[in-house]
């Protein structure tokens, strides 16, 4: 929106200054007016740009402070906006497990939730990854952390008890 320059100089014109109309000029209550109302328009834009961003990154598979680091976000922001939006962010994986016989690969956060494949927990990761072995599947411990968005469509993770594959649904 442009600033009403106009009806400025009108008053400048009348009174010599801003400072010096009075609060009551029908003129200047209308200059306010249209000043906040495209501040708020701003804001409203700017919100919006906002979630598209945020919204677009968390599909994408980043993490709140991946988002926070690139876009300069607050992470309270952050946070808002997905929950607003229904997003949660994608999960980021320490584990894989490759099957022998195919080459998938399973990732996962946590080794114990490869309990799954042996239909019984284990919370010592020497065993399951020997347990594991003898059942045709191969255990490593990721160097670093790897996220969703690194995945492979055709690559499968383990949330929330679920095995699920990456492109599919």
């Amino acid at each position: 929106m442009e600033l009403p320059y106009n009806l400025i100089h009108q008053l400048e014109n009348q009174f010599g200054s801003l400072n010096h109309v009075p609060e009551s000029n029908l003129i200047l209550k209308k200059i306010r007016q249209l000043i906040f109302a495209a501040e708020a328009e701003s804001k409203r834009v700017s919100l919006i740009k906002d979630e598209k961003l945020v919204a677009d990154m968390l599909n994408e598979g980043y993490g709140f402070d991946e988002i926070v680091s690139q876009i300069g976000l607050p992470i309270k922001k952050v946070r808002y906006i997905a929950k607003k939006l229904h997003i949660s962010a994608k999960p980021h994986f320490k584990y894989k497990v490759t099957v022998s016989k195919t080459g998938q690969l399973i990732y996962s956060g946590n080794y114990q939730n490869y309990g799954m494949l042996m239909h019984h927990g284990c919370d010592c990761f020497e065993y399951t990854k020997r347990y594991l072995k003898s059942e045709g599947y191969e255990l490593e411990r990721l160097p670093k952390l790897m996220p969703w968005r690194k995945l492979e469509n055709g690559d499968q993770y383990i949330s929330h008890r679920r095995i699920i594959t990456k492109g599919l649904g």
